[in-house]
């Protein structure tokens, strides 16, 4: 009974080194944590019966099992998790050989057989655990993304730790027909080399995922600058047209508004007075000269009036300047959307969103100052529910202030956010 007991904790401990590495490669476990451990015990007690038959063949079947079912209750492609299920039982084989090796050299000394089995045993499972939490640190550290690999890498992938099982069983069995000194440390320098050749493999898909990953926001980013540019190029346009409209209409208006006052129509004077009143106070919505600023900025006033946001703006940017519109769109959007969405969090007495811009010494100089929950985005994060596209809205801001030798800076004040940017090398266009 004791040694069924001992069998338990140690598959026990090895189904719950498993579930740290499924939680480091996918973490998304669609059981909550009562069933998850509930299942853990399970199958782990049926490994550990299993294991009383001490038929390897038997326990290596029933291993692979409990790790396939385990999976399931992660969310993730099929593929992705074949390839994980690998990976673990490479990775695990490769401490075998290490554990054979001091099982052989044991036993010229006077403990008994099954002292030695489980000292093994359990050193092999320790090690085997320490193995695991060096690639699950490597993978958050590097941000390995291994489900977005594609097919023909993840076959290469799981074809490394493969090998390395049938390099383990080879290595057994040169120890089990001939022990020596030299033939153990000749096993021992080939096991660490195969656990060199699985870093290397392992850091070498790392490297590809994030090339992987940097061409895709790459692409991303310049398909969200092209549309950018467009829609505020058409923006420009359209508040040109209208600009020359309302100032043809304008004058017309006047014109026969004089001719009925001569005439002496004092109602329909009256009423040209109003329409051209109306159109005066359209042109004090013209916040600045600059039509691409002044078109975002419209829109975004618009939106914070509708969250009863209270909006102060200073701005002196010139007319024309060689910055290009896109670029704009996407620094002054993005920033405003995220103050929008903070600000909105708050009491409606609280909210309030300050913005300062100017055009200085070629540099666009950006300023603004939000009102935020005291415990909310002190990272950054987001509540929205599409938290990938506001990442996306950040990275974009920082693409656009590298792209300009320039410099954002985010503070978070507890009551209120603050970010500063600055677009340097922008040319007046006169």
């Amino acid at each position: 009974m004791i040694y069924f007991c001992i069998d338990l904790f140690v598959c026990i401990f090895e189904v719950l080194v498993y579930k740290r590495f499924l939680n480091s490669f996918i973490g998304r476990q669609k059981v909550n944590d009562g069933v998850s451990f509930g299942s853990l015990f399970a199958l782990a007690s049926i490994w550990a019966f299993v294991g009383k038959f001490n038929i390897p063949i038997l326990n290596f079947a029933c291993m692979l099992l409990v790790f396939i079912l385990y999976i399931t209750e992660y969310d993730s492609r099929v593929r992705h998790k074949v390839v994980l299920v690998l990976l673990y039982v490479g990775v695990g084989f490769l401490v075998e050989p290490i554990g054979y090796v001091v099982l052989q050299l044991l036993k010229e000394t006077e403990a008994s057989t099954d002292l030695r089995y489980y000292f093994v045993m359990i050193l092999s499972t320790v090690f085997r655990a320490i193995i695991v939490e060096v690639f699950c640190i490597m993978k958050r550290k590097k941000d390995i993304y291994a489900e977005h690999l594609p097919e023909e890498t993840t076959y290469v992938l799981v074809s490394v730790p493969a090998i390395s099982i049938v390099c383990c069983c080879l290595l057994i069995k040169i120890v089990d027909i001939n022990i020596t000194s030299e033939i153990a440390m000749l096993c021992m320098a080939v096991m660490i080399a195969i656990i060199l050749c699985n870093y290397l493999i392992f850091y070498m898909m790392h490297r590809y995922s994030v090339l992987m990953r940097e061409k895709h926001e790459s692409e991303l980013f310049i398909k969200e600058q092209k549309f950018n540019e467009d829609f505020y190029n058409e923006i420009q346009e359209n508040f040109e047209t209208i600009q020359g409209i309302r100032h043809n209409i304008k004058n017309q208006l006047l014109g026969i508004r004089d001719t009925l006052e001569q005439a002496g129509g004092v109602k329909a004077k009256e009423k040209l007075d109003e329409i051209c009143g109306e159109l005066d106070n359209q042109d004090d919505w013209v916040i600045t000269s600059n039509a691409v600023i002044n078109s975002i900025l419209k829109s975004k006033v618009n939106i914070a009036k509708r969250h009863d946001i209270r909006m102060e703006i200073k701005i002196q940017v010139p007319m024309e300047l060689s910055a290009d519109c896109g670029d704009i769109g996407i620094l002054y959007g993005n920033l405003l959307d995220n103050a929008i969405e903070a600000s909105s969090n708050v009491p409606v007495h609280k909210r309030y969103i300050y913005l300062e811009s100017k055009f200085k010494d070629r540099s666009l100089l950006l300023k603004i100052i939000n009102s935020k929950a005291p415990d909310q985005n002190s990272d950054l994060v987001t509540t929205k529910k599409d938290k990938k596209r506001h990442g996306r809205g950040i990275q974009s801001v920082r693409k656009i202030v590298d792209k300009y030798n320039g410099v954002v800076l985010f503070q978070d004040k507890k009551d209120y956010f603050e970010v500063t940017a600055a677009l340097n090398g922008v040319e007046l266009i006169k």
